[in-house]
This record gives structure tokens, C-alpha cells and sequence, in this order.
């Protein structure tokens, strides 16, 4: 039986005002009273006066309806004659007051308080506003008031153009969606809107610069006068096999080997985009991306031109390993199918790097023979990229470090004596996932080896707003890191009860977590089955907190509300 999660509720608490006692006002002639007064009517019968009606009681206060005033020795609204309170300095009746401040008016009882603010007439936000509540910026009438409640181009005039956009909270910002250039609202320079701030920024996608790649480490895009073109040659299309002599569309390199070595021709530390070009009369898909290291750190992005996931030219495929990367090169890989494909030994891997960098972006590592990616001091970077399908490890790490948001380590197995399950872990590497699945991975049968992650010795791992479903068949753990830090908070896991109490966790079984899950064996993504199994598992185990992805694997919106509850996991179930 699944252990019940915790469900947060929201407890609003209502302040309730006290009503003024009848012939009791509050001192301000221009407040209604509502209050009845009754009089004895001649004919017998007991009839209403409301206070402050002609020939009816004054107000606690000495006031009347307009035109009336209170005769302070019967305390009774004349229509003149009558002696009002503002007209002589004796000491009125007793009156309730709740408020004194002189300057601002209180709703609830007419009284006055401080001003919040003084209006310069300038047009310009309000700096005691602004810290007050950014929401409500500008001051008019002693007020902080929201820009939707002035014209159109407050914000712009009221910021000197630095943020024109009048947003729906009220507050001024530069943009305030995802493709914010194409919206007119961020430059090509600073193409990343932060959705947390409405501020433009340097990149953070590859999309934010469409002429080349992000080098996301810098948040700049690569240079556009350093492009080389790659395709795979053919009958009709031709392509160069030495370097320096080719790189353009009208003459690319044949393969990205040759467009490495053509690009370190000039030096080593210039910043390169190799763009795949497709072919439809390619014989094959294109070969193993090789790089050679320098003396001088470098980075390199690896993109194709549009195709679908199956076009020829978006999947490199091969015995592997496929990509290597080695020391001083940062290499960003922006969605390509990695595929090891009739992989012969352990060296049959997707992915190797050794004291360099790899960002992959929207890209899939699978059925490597040895690690879909093997590293060894290197910084790995998964963003809505899935490692699947492998025979062993799906990541294999040696000291370095990991970071993982909206991304899948699905369905990898073992091999004997040669490791297997989700994370192999050693020599102080650092793991940082957020937003991810760790599913159906399994290590070597009844050796009490981690499913999911297993450590060799003690490393350092933080796993928030994640799921974690090892395959149930093999008897082992989940997790087995002794000794080392483990910070699980906010996610879905199998096993571990001491990762539960006082970590926002819900623990449940394996099977019934990957029965909630659907995979996607084109992708190896697990999706959530249905809106019953989300509910169940999944739904408000998460928490989101500002910087946190606002969209999942699949674009689908977050609940992106500072402290809201959320799915965990790479997926949000959509219909």
C-alpha cells in the first residue's frame, strides 16, 4: 500500500470589522448610516426613521443628510435653524473613531491615514511605490496605483523606454513571452526573456539564435562569420574532404571530423557552429562526431538544418562511440538522435568526455553497448534530453558533474561485471537534477546494487521535483550511496523511507509507478499515463520556485507560481 502524501491546503482568515452601535457614528458627515431609529407614531404604530433623516436622530457625530442640520439640544435633523456641530466648540457626544492619521481616507470608516506616496507630476514610477509593490509603481493622488489603471504608454514614459511593456501584474517590464524577439520585445543581443523578472537577457536557447547556436555558459550567441557547413556527399551533391578547402553551402566538409580539424587550422581558441546539412541521396546517416583537443579552451556547437527526429541528417548512428569530446572543448549538441547501433564492446558508447563540457539540448543518447555517456572530470549538461535504452549505465561519471532538468534516464540494464542501472557514481562526482525521471533502470540481480543511482564511493547528489521508478524484477535498491550527500526533497520515489519524513517526498512502489508511466520508445520518454495517475502520484508532489523551468520536456506549461505545487518529474499530463 502506498504511504498517503500530505495534501497543503490553503487557510484564509477572515477580519471581521464591528458594526457601530445604533446613534453611535463614527464623527464624518459624509459616511451613510444604515442603522434604523424607531419613533411612536400618533395612529399607535411603531414606524422606522432612518438617522440622519429630517426629523429623525443626528449621528453619533452631530451630522445630517445634506441640507439638514443636528439641533444639539434635542439631537434631532432640522431643516434649519438649528444649531449644527460645526457651528459651536462645545464637546460633541461621544463618537467611535478608528482612525486619526490625518491625509488618507479609510474605506471602512472614513477616518484618515498617511499618504503612501507623493506625486512628483513627472509621469515617471514611483521609487516609494516600487518598494512598497512593484506591482502598483506609479503614484497618483497620494496612491500607488497599478499601470493598467493609467494610459497605454505609462510604462514606456514612466521608465524612459527601459521597460515599456505594461504587464498584467501591474508592474512595468521588457517582455513577457518566451519568443520575445519575435514579439518585438527583446533584441537579437539580448534575446531571453526571464519570465521571473520580464527582463531581456543574453540566450539561454539555441532557438534565441537562429543564425548559429547559444554557448549557454556565456549566455551570448556564437559568432555569426565562424560557420561551417557539413553533408554526407552524394552523386548530386559533392562535398570537400580537405581542409580548408570547403566549409560554405556550396562546398561543406563531408563529415564533422574534417570541419574540426578545418576550424583549428585558424587557432584553437575560436568559438565554431557546425551546421548538418541534410541530403536525402546520403547512403547512411553521418559518422562519429571526433574532436581533437588543444592548448586553449574552445567551444563548438553541433546543429542540422530542420528535419524531423528520422531525417538521415538529425541522428548520428554508428558503433561509437559517437561524440568525444576531450579536455579544453565545450561542445553544445541542440537535437540530435545519438544512436549506437550494432555496438560490439564497452567502448560502444554515445557520449564520451573527458575534462571538457556537453550540453546536450533536446537530444537522446540510446542503446549505447557500454554508458550511453561515459565522463570522466567532465560537466554534463542534460536539457529535455532523454539517456535510454543502453545495456549498461546509462551514465557513467568519474569525478565531474551532472545537471539535468526536464530529462528522462530511462530502460537501462546490466551486463555482468560491466555495471548497468540509471547512475554509476564515483570520486566525488556532483549530481544536480531537477524536473527529472529516472525510470525502469535496473543494475545486476540481487547484488544489492543502486537501481536508479549506485555509488562507489561517496559523491555529492541533490534530486528535487523528480521521480524515481527503479524496474522491481531484480530485488536491489533503488539507490545505494552510503556515505555519501544526498539531498531528495519535493519528488517521487521507490524506496528509501528515511528520504520521506521532513523532505516534502511520496514514497510509493516501483510497479505502481511505472504503471502510471507510459514510455515513449521513439524517445524514451515516460509520460504520464492518464489524469488519474497523475492525480494519484504525481500531481502537487512538486514544488516550483523562482528560476525553475516555466514549460516540461514537451513545452506543456508549469504551474509557474513561486511555492506552487506542481507535477514532478520531466512530464506535466496533458490531454
Amino acid at each position: 500500500m502506498p504511504l498517503a502524501r500530505p495534501r497543503l491546503a490553503v487557510v484564509a482568515s477572515l477580519l471581521m470589522a464591528a458594526c457601530p452601535t445604533v446613534g453611535m457614528g463614527t464623527g464624518d458627515d459624509s459616511q451613510t448610516e444604515t442603522a434604523l431609529q424607531t419613533t411612536d407614531d400618533p395612529s399607535g404604530t411603531t414606524q422606522t426613521c432612518p438617522i440622519g433623516s429630517e426629523g429623525c436622530a443626528c449621528t453619533g457625530g452631530g451630522g445630517c443628510d445634506l441640507g439638514l442640520t443636528c439641533n444639539l439640544q434635542t439631537m434631532i435633523c432640522e431643516a434649519g435653524g438649528g444649531t449644527s456641530a460645526s457651528d459651536t466648540t462645545g464637546d460633541p457626544p461621544e463618537t467611535s473613531i478608528a482612525n486619526t492619521d490625518p491625509g488618507h481616507t479609510n474605506t471602512s470608516t472614513g477616518d484618515t491615514a498617511a499618504p503612501e506616496c507623493t506625486a512628483k507630476g513627472d509621469g515617471k514610477e514611483s521609487a516609494e511605490c516600487v518598494a512598497i509593490d512593484a506591482n502598483r509603481p506609479f503614484c497618483v493622488d497620494d496612491a500607488c496605483v497599478p499601470c493598467g489603471e493609467l494610459a497605454m504608454d505609462a510604462c514606456k514614459l514612466g521608465t524612459g523606454e527601459s521597460r515599456p511593456l505594461c504587464l498584467e501584474s501591474g508592474a512595468c517590464g521588457q517582455c513577457d513571452v518566451a519568443a520575445a524577439v519575435d514579439a518585438g520585445q527583446c533584441s537579437e543581443e539580448m534575446p531571453h526573456c526571464n519570465l521571473d523578472n520580464n527582463m531581456c537577457e543574453g540566450c539561454l536557447e539555441h532557438s534565441e539564435c537562429p543564425a548559429t547556436a547559444c554557448k549557454v555558459a556565456a549566455r551570448k550567441c556564437f559568432p555569426t562569420d565562424n560557420v561551417l557547413y557539413v553533408r554526407q556527399g552524394s552523386l548530386k551533391l559533392k562535398c570537400s574532404d580537405k581542409p580548408g578547402m570547403g566549409g560554405s553551402k556550396d562546398l561543406p566538409y563531408c563529415d564533422f571530423a574534417l570541419a574540426a580539424a578545418a576550424a583549428q587550422l585558424g587557432g584553437f581558441n575560436s568559438d565554431y557552429t557546425f551546421v548538418q546539412m541534410g541530403n536525402d541521396d546520403a547512403l547512411g546517416y553521418p559518422g562519429a562526431v571526433n574532436i581533437t583537443g588543444g592548448d586553449g579552451a574552445v567551444s563548438y556547437a553541433f546543429v542540422h538544418e530542420l528535419g524531423t527526429p528520422f531525417d538521415k541528417h538529425t541522428q548520428l548512428i554508428g558503433i561509437g562511440p559517437m561524440v568525444t569530446v576531450p579536455n579544453n572543448v565545450t561542445l553544445y549538441i541542440n537535437n540530435f538522435g545519438i544512436v549506437v547501433e550494432n555496438g560490439q564492446a564497452d567502448s560502444s558508447i554515445g557520449v564520451s568526455c573527458s575534462d571538457g563540457a556537453v550540453w546536450l539540448d533536446d537530444s537522446r543518447v540510446h542503446h549505447a553497448r557500454g554508458p550511453g555517456i561515459r565522463s570522466n572530470n567532465c560537466d554534463i549538461h542534460l536539457r529535455r534530453t532523454s539517456v535510454a535504452f543502453g545495456s549498461t549505465e546509462g551514465i557513467d561519471m568519474t569525478g565531474g558533474s551532472l545537471h539535468t532538468v526536464n530529462s528522462f534516464i530511462s530502460t537501462n540494464l546490466s551486463k555482468p561485471n560491466l555495471g548497468g542501472g540509471g547512475l554509476h557514481l564515483r570520486a566525488g562526482a556532483t549530481v544536480d537534477m531537477l524536473y527529472t525521471t529516472i525510470a525502469d533502470n535496473s543494475n545486476e540481480a540481487g547484488k544489492n546494487l543502486g537501481d536508479s543511482i549506485h555509488c562507489d564511493d561517496k559523491v555529492s547528489i541533490k534530486l528535487r521535483n523528480s521521480i524515481l521508478a527503479r524496474r522491481p524484477t531484480g530485488a536491489n535498491p533503488s539507490i545505494v550511496c552510503p556515505g555519501s550527500t544526498l539531498n531528495v526533497t519535493w519528488s517521487v520515489i521507490d524506496s528509501n523511507l528515511d528520504l520521506v519524513d521532513g523532505n516534502n517526498n511520496s514514497k510509493f512502489a516501483a510497479e505502481d509507478l511505472l504503471m502510471a508511466l507510459v514510455l515513449d520508445n521513439n524517445f524514451g520518454v515516460f509520460r504520464i499515463k492518464d489524469s488519474a495517475a497523475g492525480e494519484e502520484y504525481f500531481w502537487m508532489a512538486a514544488q516550483w520556485n523562482t528560476g525553475d523551468p516555466h514549460y516540461d520536456y514537451d513545452m506543456n506549461k508549469r504551474n509557474a507560481v513561486p511555492g506552487g505545487l506542481d507535477y514532478a518529474g520531466g512530464d506535466v499530463y496533458s490531454n
